[in-house]
């Protein structure tokens, strides 16, 4: 995937601005304050629907203007070309090939990218929370089943949250909202399973084209605080029952 064409019309600092790219490695250079950050940002704004730098949509768009726009033409793996398009104003209108979509996971895993920041050393020396979410945020992107269930297992989880701290009493209900969480718990932790050993192998063979000495063999291993898993041979019926004990 690359990109051919991003324009930007009263985003951040850039007016009317227009890009035409014609190789697949871009190199942005300029002085500070020119809008090389905007330019980046612009384009993981139209991969992922947010900012990587601003909490509101509002710091999006010039002082001088009410509203702002991005568009960006994108080549995907099969040569397909894709058109994204973002109006900005009191909310986000996002446009996929000038067909509206109702929902910005509809967005998820169209344009892939990937943003490495100074920051991001926090994901190793800080809590799992951080590393949770980078996981949960990676795999979102390349398998909509993952990004589906994570939205159902997160909305199930406040629906009972909810209802444990309402005085109502419903055990048919609270069952039914426990085994969902099971359900979707358990998709989540085998989805995961799958998808680091598949990034460990892929790892491996990146140590081994690049020739790096690494003392030992590198592993991957997914560790949660409910029990321990069996990384080679994940059952997830086994799972849900584990599940199910620490929740019920």
């Amino acid at each position: 995937m690359w990109i051919q064409h991003l324009s930007l019309h009263y985003f951040r600092n850039l007016i009317n601005n227009e890009f035409k790219f014609n190789n697949k490695k871009i190199i942005i250079s300029g002085k500070n304050g020119t809008g090389k950050t905007s330019i980046l940002e612009a384009i993981y704004l139209l991969s992922l629907g947010r900012s990587f730098r601003a909490k509101k949509d509002s710091n999006l768009i010039h002082y001088n203007s009410a509203a702002g726009n991005v568009a960006g033409n994108f080549v995907l793996q099969d040569k397909e070309k894709i058109d994204i398009h973002l109006h900005i104003s009191n909310k986000k209108i996002f446009t996929i090939n000038n067909k509206s979509i109702k929902r910005l996971s509809q967005l998820i895993g169209i344009v892939n990218t990937i943003l490495f920041m100074d920051k991001d050393i926090d994901i190793i020396e800080r809590a799992p929370e951080l590393r949770r979410k980078f996981i949960d945020i990676i795999f979102s992107r390349v398998d909509r089943k993952y990004l589906s269930t994570l939205i159902k297992y997160y909305k199930t989880l406040e629906e009972r949250n909810s209802f444990l701290r309402a005085s109502i009493q419903d055990q048919t209900l609270l069952e039914s909202l426990n085994s969902s969480l099971i359900r979707y718990g358990t998709e989540i932790i085998c989805l995961r399973m799958n998808y680091l050993k598949q990034f460990l192998i892929i790892l491996k063979g990146l140590i081994k084209s690049y020739d790096i000495s690494i003392y030992g063999d590198i592993t991957v291993k997914y560790h949660t605080d409910l029990f321990d898993i069996d990384q080679d041979t994940p059952d997830g019926e086994k799972d849900r029952d584990l599940i199910k004990k620490e929740i019920c």
